[in-house]
């Protein structure tokens, strides 16, 4: 069952690397627009962690 589970991790994880720029674009957006509260860092933090898995996905991309 949980091989059933984890089988579209891949796929999944790479689209949400693709979709990266939105939810950080929405994090600048609530940074004017929220409370600044535990739930606000919470998704600043797991947002930042998605902009780190783009970059270094981006970092491979290139030829250098």
């Amino acid at each position: 069952m949980a091989v059933v589970m984890l089988a579209p991790f891949g796929l999944t994880w790479g689209f949400s690397l693709l979709l990266a720029p939105i939810p950080i674009a929405l994090s600048i957006v609530a940074w004017f627009r929220s409370p600044r509260d535990g739930l606000f860092w919470t998704g600043v933090g797991l947002n930042g962690l998605l902009l780190s898995g783009f970059t270094k996905k981006l970092g491979e991309l290139t030829w250098f």
